[in-house]
């Protein structure tokens, strides 16, 4: 578990070295706005398709997250070999952006699958037991126990495939090793990685907290100033997910050290 503790350290220490990766990824943030919005809108018409949303959460991932996560990851990466800037970013997109949108891609469709496939099961649970006991079972302890079980299932999901994105960057390889290295990384070591994952949840909210701790006291005095602790939070956002990424990479490197 000295993994997790020693990553963040890393990755802060290498944020600290190298604020232009805070720069890179506020830049990369404002920039994403517009394509997040189109996304947005795009979703909009797709609603009256029944897998309208379904097809806008897989663009999502494989457009977003590469351009933001992959990204910064790179420029990260270059941070703890020496200087750092824009060219890391762009070089690291050109290089691996179709493994990146691969990776996040096959990612999205197992949630994909698992979904369905939890609600066919609580579907089938349902009919069962309606048939078989002649009374149908209490639909609202139903949909708690499904809803319970398909946060565990999605949440384990996301936990095995976290690491997709520094395998590509990091380790060089494609959309479908990415997978096995990062599922393989978590099979490994599971309960540090649950621990790794809690570390970069708490490095994330330290960051973040002084905007909202801001907005809630100047919440009280005058509802209006509560704008204050947004704007805080919207400035410490770029450092938080700057932060975060690095402390990714660095688990990264320190689990599968890179020659």
């Amino acid at each position: 578990m000295g993994d997790a503790t020693a990553a963040a350290a890393a990755g802060v220490r290498t944020v600290v070295r190298n604020p232009v990766v805070v720069g890179v990824t506020a830049a990369v943030l404002v920039a994403l706005v517009p394509v997040a919005g189109a996304l947005g809108l795009l979703g909009l018409g797709l609603t009256l398709i029944v897998v309208g949303p379904l097809v806008l959460k897989l663009l999502g991932g494989v457009v977003l997250k590469p351009l933001l996560f992959g990204g910064i990851a790179g420029v990260a990466d270059a941070g703890f070999d020496g200087e750092t800037g824009v060219a890391a970013y762009t070089g690291t997109l050109s290089e691996h952006y179709l493994s990146l949108a691969g990776a996040y891609g096959l990612y999205e469709v197992v949630v994909l699958v698992t979904g369905v496939a939890l609600g066919v099961v609580v579907g089938l649970v349902a009919w069962a037991t309606s048939s078989l006991g002649g009374a149908a079972i209490d639909g609202e302890l139903l949909a708690i126990v499904a809803a319970g079980l398909g946060g565990l299932v999605l949440a384990a999901l996301a936990v095995a495939f976290q690491f997709v994105d520094v395998a590509v960057v990091v380790g060089g390889v494609g959309a479908l090793d990415a997978v096995r290295t990062s599922v393989r990384l978590t099979v490994e070591d599971p309960l540090g990685v649950l621990w790794y994952t809690a570390v970069r949840l708490l490095l994330a909210g330290v960051v973040v907290l002084p905007g909202a701790v801001i907005g809630l006291v100047a919440g009280r005095v005058d509802p209006r100033l509560a704008y204050a602790g947004l704007a805080v939070g919207a400035l410490l956002l770029p450092v938080a997910v700057a932060a975060v990424t690095a402390t990714h990479v660095a688990y990264y490197r320190r689990r599968r050290p890179v020659e």
